[in-house]
């Protein structure tokens, strides 16, 4: 009876064993596909009863990564027990050739390498594609001043049965420079070489922070179009895009005072208010009326107008200056910036006083000049 207990407790002790120690299987869903064409990448971890945070980060250099879906097994049969996790991956491929898929560890595992082919779409499918949907991106320059604005605008256009996933994509992150967007999506039509196309069309404006190259990258996103090939109706995924695009950043003209602050603009206006008309009701010694002067900039921001300087005579005024207001209207096709400054002032001594007046600095963008605003 003992030696019968023996034997038993060995085959327990064998079969279990061989479930825990893991064996990976991986395979592809094909080893060849088109260009456009998603495969999936199957990964199973016999005995493994817990999932596992996959790196999926070397697929990124080959593939665009469209879902990533993980699910657990197990089973106990007659006493005899198994478990696994299985991995599936749905990828596209960036390019055609020969695309290598690098081992993905799982857990103190390695999976195998893999090669998938990816043969290219022909001509006619291509030209298909292009034609149903693409990117169109202009810039107001291509050749700009440091903290000068640079008006950008992409247009999406896309014919009927184009579905387009995962919303527009968002503004530009652009190294050593502000970016705004300007007003909200605008959605129209237009007709081109004989066809309809839905546009979607997207502004901003950058504002670069440092001179020298300038680089916008590129953007992309996904939709699915019907082509006609050998006769026969498929839909494809696509991935649509931009380019990325350099723009030249120049420095501060030599030409520029150098004891201004530096204002790039297409226009500066400046007006002065009071909360009263002097001319019809004077003041009278120890009043009080207030003082508004307002900088309005177009093609730029208010946080660029330097403050003013607007010293007044101790002996005429006592001065009581309020926290500057500066805002931007983002609205239209540009940013106008605006700083207002407010102050009370009451009057000392009786007989004509003077406020000072004001003047601004700044090089006209579009004139390519020197100007002064007063």
């Amino acid at each position: 009876m003992v030696a019968v207990t023996r034997c038993l407790l060995t085959l327990l002790l064998v079969a279990t064993s061989g479930v825990a120690h893991g064996q990976l299987i991986t395979r592809l869903s094909s080893n060849t596909v088109e260009e456009l064409e998603s495969v999936r990448l199957a990964i199973r971890d016999h005995g493994a009863r817990q999932s596992e945070a996959l790196d999926l980060t070397g697929l990124q250099k080959n593939f665009h990564i469209m879902g990533n879906n993980t699910s657990n097994q197990y089973q106990s049969i007659n006493g005899r027990t198994r478990s696994w996790v299985d991995y599936q991956i749905t990828l596209q491929p960036k390019r055609t050739g020969s695309l290598v898929i690098p081992p993905i560890r799982v857990g103190a595992q390695l999976t195998q390498e893999l090669v998938l082919t990816v043969t290219p779409l022909a001509a006619s499918t291509r030209q298909q594609i292009d034609e149903l949907v693409f990117y169109e991106q202009e810039f107001s320059a291509v050749e700009s001043y440091v903290q000068s604005q640079i008006l950008m605008q992409r247009r999406l256009y896309y014919s009927n049965g184009v579905q387009l996933y995962g919303g527009q994509p968002t503004a530009p992150e652009v190294s050593d420079a502000i970016v705004i967007t300007l007003g909200e999506n605008r959605a129209s039509t237009e007709q081109r070489n004989g066809k309809s196309y839905g546009v979607v069309i997207q502004n901003y404006a950058i504002f670069p922070e440092a001179s020298g190259t300038l680089t916008i990258p590129g953007v992309e996103m996904a939709a699915s179009v019907r082509v006609l090939n050998s006769g026969r109706v498929s839909r494809k995924g696509v991935r649509v895009g931009t380019e990325p695009t350099s723009i030249s950043v120049r420095p501060v003209p030599d030409s520029y005072p150098a004891n201004a602050p530096w204002l790039p603009a297409t226009n500066v206006t400046i007006t002065q208010t009071l909360d009263r008309d002097v001319t019809q009701s004077p003041v009278t010694v120890g009043d009080t009326f207030s003082q508004k002067i307002q900088v309005t900039v177009t093609s730029n921001t208010g946080s660029i107008v330097p403050p003013l300087d607007l010293p007044v005579s101790a002996q005429q005024f006592r001065e009581y200056p309020e926290p500057p207001q500066i805002d931007d209207n983002t609205l239209g096709k540009e940013v106008i910036g605006r700083r207002v400054e407010r102050r009370n002032l009451i009057a000392l001594t009786p007989g004509a006083l003077t406020l000072p007046g004001s003047e601004i600095v700044w090089w006209d963008t579009a004139a390519d000049q020197l100007r002064t605003t007063t």
